[in-house]
């Protein structure tokens, strides 16, 4: 409290012993709970073992009053929020790397995890092994500690190596934007959507008789004997006229060989306007649905809170737009189809 510094922090959280059976439940804040919080002034890594501390209420004023940095921020601060610490100034060092990431190079397969980060900025290799120990241990090893305490200075560190990287590519107004909408994203996250079961089982049957339909319809058209990317991408070069194909978008070039002809969904929505493509847009549309937003989503119910709680992804584009994962419940309306 009596630190004037940025402070770093981080979590290490463990599932709560009902739900250690499911599968990393320890990152979903409903299913567990804050083991170590961490803390790093500058000097100290101090760390808070949660499971020995009754009165986790005495963190609440440290939190909401101290300005504090960590990566990921969105992760923690679901779970801080929890314990009351609604009103946190906390920069995120995830959403700095993106970022720079986006500024600066043509493409977006940079991992900006902390340890690819610290890599990067500092060329320093952190084994990052631990991170999926057992933190439900009555006893933690030292390493464990080591570890974690470990997080927190390395997260401070890499951000007083970033913003000044931000302020010199004209990012500051982005990222404040962005860490601004933290709070926000990680309140949606923690309430989740509600998912009618029953009704949407009823949708999902007839989405699954449409694509029957569907399918029929394409192999009629088309002649193959199955729908493959492969066949399709064939059927695409013999039937599309010559000005279609010319601006027909193609997959990366492999080995100095010209790239094929995409068929992913995007792409067929994309040319719907064409005769000859329609069917087969129509067919992928009804797939994606019965793939992405079918029965499956039962099984991703929380079942502490009843309702699907995704990830909203700050910069998970290039242009800055929300992403969403885990499931992706972002367009499933837009989507639909018409009836």
């Amino acid at each position: 409290m009596r630190s004037e510094n940025v402070l770093g922090i981080d979590t290490e959280t463990n599932p709560l012993l009902k739900f250690q059976h499911i599968e990393k439940a320890g990152l979903q804040p409903h299913l567990s709970e804050i083991r170590l919080l961490q803390i790093y002034d500058g000097i100290t890594s101090y760390i808070f073992d949660l499971h020995f501390i009754e009165d986790k209420s005495i963190f609440v004023d440290l939190l909401n009053t101290k300005q504090f940095v960590a990566h990921n921020a969105v992760f923690d601060l679901q779970f801080l929020m929890k314990l009351g610490a609604t009103s946190m100034n906390i920069g995120c060092t995830f959403i700095m790397s993106k970022l720079l990431f986006h500024a600066s190079y043509p493409h977006d397969n940079h991992s900006a995890s902390l340890a690819e980060m610290i890599r990067a900025v500092f060329k320093l290799d952190v084994s990052k092994d631990l991170q999926v120990s057992a933190w439900e241990k009555e006893d933690l090893t030292f390493e464990q500690l080591e570890y974690a305490g470990l997080d927190a200075v390395l997260v401070l560190k890499l951000a007083e190596r970033l913003a000044p990287a931000i302020q010199n590519h004209g990012l500051h107004r982005s990222y404040q934007l962005l860490k601004a909408a933290q709070h926000p994203i990680a309140a949606m996250q923690l309430r989740g959507m509600m998912l009618d079961k029953e009704p949407h089982r009823e949708m999902v049957m007839g989405w699954r008789n449409d694509l029957v339909l569907s399918k029929k319809e394409v192999l009629a058209l088309t002649g193959i004997d199955a729908i493959s990317g492969h066949k399709l991408g064939k059927w695409l070069e013999n039937n599309l006229d010559p000005d279609t194909l010319a601006i027909w978008p193609r997959t990366e070039p492999e080995s100095g060989a010209a790239g094929v002809l995409s068929t992913d969904a995007n792409t067929f929505a994309e040319f719907a306007y064409l005769p000859i493509v329609a069917p087969i847009a129509r067919y992928k549309k009804r797939d994606k649905l019965t793939s992405t937003f079918g029965l499956n989503l039962h099984q991703m119910l929380n079942p502490v809170t009843g309702r699907l709680h995704c990830s909203f992804n700050l910069t998970g584009a290039r242009t800055g737009r929300l992403s969403c994962s885990k499931p992706n419940i972002s367009k499933p309306l837009a989507a639909l189809p018409a009836h």
